[in-house]
């Protein structure tokens, strides 16, 4: 888990999906779980640009128009606000979950406050930097607290902060104290976008910036209360040029129906979508960045990856031409024929020779051979050959899922599409790095492939076949 506001920059790979991230405009950011939205939106961030080291670091952040806030997301959090919420009348139930959002929101708004001016990464590249003298930060504070109606202690960005983290937990603490808690709702911002305006503008005055755009990155959006989704759905369709927002969730919210609606943002018009699923060719590119950052500062940092895990059983990059005759696909037919009459039938309609690959038309492999070409190799390894010519062939008795065939780098790339959480959890835990462990996995050759020492100790990165160790993080 990352723990720090500039951790992430180390770890961000540049490619077509950042780029879209930054440009000026509302964004929804769509992928599965651990695909890198939470990362990507922490990118945005004033400190974790400042602090990111690429080659085109420095020409990327001077085009970036918007200063970020990130918000982040709590299943807890949002577990507990709603268990309390449901304990309340209807009207103050809602007043509660949004002056608990708008409170959070204000919250990462300070943070953000606090990376422009004091929150410094230790190598400061200048990005971003307010200098903001101490009387012009007591006139700001002055301003915010009179905004947000908070009595902070110190007149300073960090006692804003802290003012805004005990109304929290006076709101927590009021909710067995109905006339209490109408009170201290009355004091709290019900809506979130107005009271952001609020100190962002009074922050733009007191530094005397007068262009500029703010954004709010709101994280794992599908866990908040649905209210709270639609209203920041709803917001996508907002022209304030001030304040733009990326939002980002996985694909089975249930509040993506509001987009269905006709008064209901839509992409291409009000903001722009961004999906985090890769096609092979790219998954494959960015697969290699992450095992490149993954062993970096190891004796492992300068070995292809596949040089590791082994080629996947149907890739042969040596070979001219997967149909040739030593090509994979021509090697999985040949074999397939002699097993499966009903392959023969099949290749037999389409006037293919199954032993002689290289002579189909080029228009025959698209139509046909490319189509079948997966199957083909799956069903080659699945079924061990008769020894009667007229039998039906049989299942292999493996009794599970054969490990060659979800074995190498090719398939690693494929199975995790490219998902850096995925990715990361299958490539380390693969990376066998205790001798007890060794014994449980062997080469489908028949030695094991042993890499040099990484991090201090002796690592086994196999091309696996033992099926009940592999199954444990693909199946």
């Amino acid at each position: 888990m990352l723990r720090s506001t500039h951790q992430p920059c180390s770890w961000w790979t540049f490619f077509s999906v950042a780029l879209a991230l930054l440009a000026n405009q509302h964004s929804l950011l769509v992928g599965p779980r651990g695909s890198g939205k939470t990362h990507m939106l922490k990118m945005l961030q004033p400190k974790a640009l400042n602090a990111w080291d690429h080659e085109l670091a420095d020409e990327i952040r001077a085009g970036v128009q918007f200063r970020g806030i990130f918000v982040p997301a709590d299943e807890a959090w949002r577990q507990q606000v709603d268990t309390i919420g449901h304990d309340l009348p209807a009207e103050m139930s809602s007043h509660f979950r949004r002056a608990m959002f708008t409170t959070h929101v204000q919250r990462a708004v300070a943070s953000c406050f606090l990376q422009l001016t004091h929150d410094r990464p230790l190598k400061d590249r200048g990005y971003a930097r307010v200098q903001l003298e101490k009387p012009i930060e007591v006139e700001l504070c002055k301003s915010i607290a009179h905004s947000w109606k908070l009595t902070p202690r110190i007149h300073s960005l960090l006692g804003i902060r802290q003012a805004l983290v005990d109304r929290t937990a006076a709101l927590y603490d009021s909710v067995d104290r109905p006339h209490s808690l109408r009170s201290l709702l009355e004091e709290c911002q019900l809506q979130t976008t107005p009271a952001v305006l609020q100190a962002t503008s009074a922050f733009d005055m007191c530094t005397a910036r007068f262009e500029g755009t703010w954004c709010l990155l709101f994280d794992e959006l599908e866990i908040a209360p649905i209210e709270i989704q639609e209203m920041l759905f709803r917001s996508l369709r907002s022209s304030d040029q001030s304040l733009v927002f990326k939002l980002a969730m996985s694909p089975s919210t249930k509040a993506a129906e509001l987009f269905k609606e006709v008064t209901g943002p839509s992409p291409g018009n009000d903001f722009e979508e961004i999906t985090l699923y890769a096609d092979p060719k790219e998954g494959s590119v960015f697969c290699e960045s992450l095992w490149s950052h993954l062993t970096k500062g190891t004796p492992a940092e300068h070995i292809a990856p596949w040089a590791v895990f082994r080629r996947s059983a149907f890739h042969d990059p040596d070979a001219p031409s997967p149909y040739s005759r030593r090509g994979r696909w021509q090697i999985a037919s040949s074999s397939l024929a002699l097993k499966d009459p009903s392959y023969v039938s099949f290749m037999n309609h389409y006037r293919i020779d199954p032993d002689n690959l290289e002579k189909v038309s080029a228009q025959q492999r698209d139509a046909v051979l490319r189509k079948i070409g997966p199957i083909v190799g799956f069903r080659d390894f699945m079924l061990k050959p008769s020894r009667i010519a007229a039998q039906a062939p049989k299942l292999r008795k493996d009794k599970a899922r054969p490990a060659a065939l979800y074995s190498g780098w090719e398939a690693l790339c494929l199975i995790s599409e490219a998902n850096p959480r995925w990715f990361m959890g299958i490539a380390k835990s693969l990376l066998i790095n205790r001798q007890s462990t060794v014994s449980r996995a062997r080469a489908v050759a028949g030695d094991s492939v042993r890499s040099p020492h990484i991090g201090g100790r002796k690592v086994s990165c196999l091309h696996l076949d033992d099926t009940e160790y592999i199954k444990r993080f693909i199946v």
